[in-house]
């Protein structure tokens, strides 16, 4: 792996020949599905202590379990310790206490007794220096809440933040607390408005208290903007602060200067270079802006942490996506008190990279924790590495496999030998490469003929038939398996499309991909609720006869893989219109209903073919809908903008929006929330 960044020549000899006088690490943690590092600490002694969320358990009972791995200085392991229960659990954030104990905040989900439902708790675990549970806090709601973010106050507690929904003010609060050093909840408080708010990083500040950043969709005069709160060491807010622009912003980290000065990182859509770039503000200790300035290029950029340097500048970390790439690349940029860059430095690995937290070495440098698909065991690795002081790290190495004893393991994994069948014909032999594929799983529904059928449309059973066929011939290529579940015109029931979403759900493991198309009307009740609407619906009554758009993100929330979703919804005409006008679309938004499913879970990328209120076009012409069209022309390779031959849907997204609006003469514009997962690979044009 190569280092992307300015650096005089002379400065670089300096940094290289120091590399024998660090001891530089870049250590990878995985098995055969997603793991991810969110959080890493250093002892005293030198060694790692990183902490994250793992589905390579296999000793595991559930989905994902919270993982802390010990190290020594030199990548070997001490010790590694699994939490969960039968469902998903993931860790946050780590801290080192001021006594020597891990502290692990996360969430954790909790199962009722009868198997019918689960509920998202937050967690945050004490750990002894060996990994033994010391103590542990578990939250009480009666809805979903998770910790975010944790920091040891100046009496020996802990301040955390993170968000709820129990008794919020709206349908989500950002949630701040403290706990005392046996982990007994002191106090906690909810900050928000009617709509989502949450809380990302907490810092404690030396005036006492602590400062919680994190994002409000409740005030401001953007979609979501950066949310700010000062909070006495009684639990009482002092004053907070509401930070953005007319689209989107959101904080992620924040630090206290030792003048008492207040950092703040993250991101914003509103501003910028590119199509999000990350954020730093600066402020005074009453939460007045010093400054606010913008980081990036013409992709995605993102700060995840921020903390102050020994020698009293800002270092932050997070992803960059130049435009010309189709993969996040980690990415850590030091600045002075003024926001001018020192340096910046980016990974340049083929496959998706980020990290998620950054912490001063005892020895000089940085300890960098996150994830990286490059030369993994699996799915995602976690990841940690070493950094100098001016951003030198170890080239890139092989995966060590997630052992699930205590004792060190410094080989990659050979995977598994496939069952061999006996076959009529020489089979063509199989690979690790192709053992390490994912397999791809399709639902495609398209509805032209409905039983009312003044609502009837031209090609949507086309589009999703000709995208089915497309995915589908990527079998052996970018897929080990494709199946596909095709359900058009009077197969597209509501009972049977709800129970080809629960097929998916059984079959997809944690290393596949999931796709699904949808094509017809798509309609807003009263309430604002959004439909697709099936073959066998009644407009008279839409929550009982058509399919809840909500209802498809909990029908596949239990499989933790990646999930590409197409909605090719609101399409235009006569009848269209009427429909639509009965279901209040003139009175509200589809993007917010779409927004809400895309941030149900992580995984989950939406694209939908119009935006607001827009229609979606067909012409006869065309042969499709515009929005079908456009994803495979951009598949036959228009969309291959690096050349590579792999198209990822970074590229296809950008192909998509370009020539919808050009077919259609600027009246539709697909919409695509912003997602902070990645990117994936969706058509390969090698043979």
């Amino acid at each position: 792996m190569k280092l992307i960044g300015k650096m005089l020549f002379p400065v670089l000899l300096f940094c290289l020949s120091s590399l024998h006088a660090q001891n530089l690490v870049n250590i990878k943690l995985g098995g055969a599905q997603r793991d991810v590092a969110r959080g890493a600490v250093q002892t005293p002694l030198g060694d790692y202590v990183v902490a994250g969320y793992s589905f390579s358990n296999p000793n595991g009972g559930g989905k994902s379990d919270i993982v802390v791995t010990r190290l020594d200085k030199n990548g070997n392991k001490v010790w590694e310790n699994y939490f969960g229960g039968r469902n998903h659990d993931m860790a946050s954030d780590i801290i080192m206490s001021k006594e020597g104990k891990f502290i692990v905040a996360g969430f954790t989900t909790e199962t009722s007794a009868d198997n019918k439902s689960v509920l998202t708790k937050g967690w945050i675990i004490c750990l002894s220096p060996k990994g033994q549970i010391e103590w542990q806090y578990t939250s009480y709601g009666d809805k979903p809440e998770r910790v975010n973010s944790i920091v040891q106050a100046p009496d020996g507690g802990f301040y955390f933040t993170g968000l709820t929904q129990s008794r919020s003010k709206g349908k989500e609060d950002m949630w701040v607390g403290k706990l005392d050093q046996t982990g007994k909840l002191r106090w906690e408080k909810r900050f928000g408005g009617a709509l989502e708010d949450k809380g990302n990083g907490v810092t404690a500040s030396k005036y006492g208290g602590c400062i919680a950043v994190g994002s409000t969709k409740s005030e401001g005069q953007g979609e979501s903007d950066v949310m700010i709160v000062r909070v006495g060491d009684d639990g009482n807010m002092l004053w907070y602060k509401v930070i953005g622009g007319i689209d989107k912003e959101e904080a992620m980290s924040v630090a206290e200067t030792p003048d008492g000065k207040i950092i703040a990182g993250g991101w914003t859509n509103s501003k910028g270079f590119g199509k999000s770039d990350a954020e730093l503000i600066f402020m005074n200790r009453d939460g007045s802006v010093i400054w606010n300035k913008t980081f990036g290029k013409a992709g995605n950029d993102a700060f995840s942490t921020v903390i102050n340097t020994p020698d009293g500048n800002f270092i932050a970390t997070g992803y960059t996506t130049p435009l010309s790439a189709s993969e996040s690349n980690l990415w850590v940029v030091k600045t002075d008190h003024k926001g001018n860059v020192f340096w910046d430095k980016s990974s340049a690995g083929d496959k998706e990279e980020f990290a998620y937290s950054i912490q001063p070495l005892r020895e000089g440098g940085y300890l960098l924790a996150g994830s990286t698909m490059n030369q993994t065991a699996g799915d995602t690795d976690m990841w940690l590495l070493t950094m100098s002081n001016l951003g030198v790290y170890k080239a890139n190495v092989p995966s060590i496999d997630i052992a699930h004893n205590n004792k060190p393991n410094n080989t990659p994994p050979k995977p598994p030998k496939p069952r061999q069948e006996k076959p009529t014909t020489k089979p063509k032999p199989t690979t690790s490469e192709d053992w390490m594929k994912p397999n791809l799983y399709i639902l495609a529904v398209g509805v032209s003929e409905f039983t009312d059928t003044k609502y009837n449309l031209t090609f949507a059973h086309t589009d999703a038939d000709s995208v089915a066929d497309m995915f589908a011939s990527m079998r052996g290529k970018l897929f080990n398996k494709v199946e596909v579940k095709k359900l058009l015109n009077k197969d597209a029931t509501l009972v049977n499309v709800k129970s080809a979403i629960t097929w998916l759900e059984e079959q997809a493991t944690q290393k596949d991909l999931i796709i699904m198309f949808f094509s017809s009307h798509g309609a807003l009740d009263n309430k604002g609720n959004l439909y697709i609407l099936p073959y066998d619906f009644n407009a008279i009554s839409l929550f009982a006869t058509a399919l809840n758009i909500k209802d498809i993100t909990s029908g596949i929330n239990g499989t933790p893989c990646k999930k590409l979703i197409f909605m090719d919804a609101c399409h235009s005409g006569e009848a269209g219109l009427d429909l639509l006008e009965f279901a209040s679309i003139k009175d509200a938004s589809i993007d917010g209903a779409i927004k809400e499913i895309a941030e149900a879970e992580p995984g989950i990328t939406i694209m939908t073919s119009s935006t607001g209120k827009e229609f979606s076009y067909e012409k006869n012409s065309w042969g499709h809908g515009a929005f079908t069209k456009a994803i495979l022309e951009g598949h036959n390779g228009k969309a291959d903008f690096n050349k590579d031959k792999v198209i990822y849907f970074t590229e296809l997204n950008l192909y998509v929006a370009d020539r919808v609006k050009e077919l259609t003469g600027g009246k539709q514009h697909p919409y695509t929330p912003i997602n902070l997962f990645g990117n994936i690979p969706v058509f390969t044009l090698k043979p």
